[in-house]
């Protein structure tokens, strides 16, 4: 599966065309897998269980761009929702997605994030079905959240200070006397802050 940003009708929307081995192409006018609003670029392209999971950088939100992504199968036909499913989106810009594969057809998507003016590396892991794992199911990294969170050992609906231990913020329910995966305060008298200025300094608890 060949992959192009295609400017036909005046912004870049996301093309693919099937080739086999000769070199013969199968879809000459090609395959529009994303047609929407604003620029869609830099497209990336992987074998996925049968068939293929394009991931790309999209502006269709006119401001940052986030990663969006679709599934293709062998016959050129796109699987998933008309011009796809959102891979990673928020306040700050998402782009140059790159692709591989992994076991059962699961894809790893790894982009490049800017956040306070400086360029970071993050990732997701896609399942077969492009889902991500759901809030409070346990991880080990946010790569395998659907959220992209992975905080106390389970997937979080927020990044929830990132397992920091001194910011009185929990996703586990046992702490929060919550729900597991949602990100709240936790218990009155449980254990956190450093004994110095933080926002638990008064008590430490």
């Amino acid at each position: 599966l060949v992959l192009w940003g295609d400017p036909r009708v005046g912004n870049y929307d996301i093309y693919g065309t099937r080739v086999t081995s000769a070199g013969e192409t199968l879809d000459p006018l090609g395959i529009g897998i994303s047609r929407v609003v604003n620029d869609q670029r830099a497209p990336a392209v992987s074998p996925s269980g049968t068939g293929y999971r394009v991931v790309w950088q999209d502006g269709r939100g006119g401001g940052v761009t986030s990663i969006f992504g679709a599934d293709i199968d062998d016959a050129g036909a796109v699987t998933s929702v008309a011009n796809g499913y959102v891979v990673h989106t928020g306040v700050s810009a998402a782009a140059l997605p790159i692709i591989a594969e992994g076991a059962g057809g699961d894809t790893l998507v790894a982009y490049q994030r800017l956040d306070d003016v400086v360029a970071r590396a993050f990732a997701r892991l896609l399942r077969s079905d492009a889902s991500g794992l759901p809030d409070g199911s346990a991880c080990t990294s946010g790569v395998e959240c659907d959220s992209g969170h992975c905080v106390d050992g389970v997937c979080c609906d927020a990044a929830c200070g990132g397992s920091n231990t001194t910011d009185c913020q929990a996703c586990l329910g046992e702490l929060t006397g919550g729900t597991d995966g949602v990100c709240g305060s936790v218990t009155l008298a449980t254990p956190c802050g450093d004994a110095t200025n933080s926002s638990c300094n008064a008590s430490d608890t």
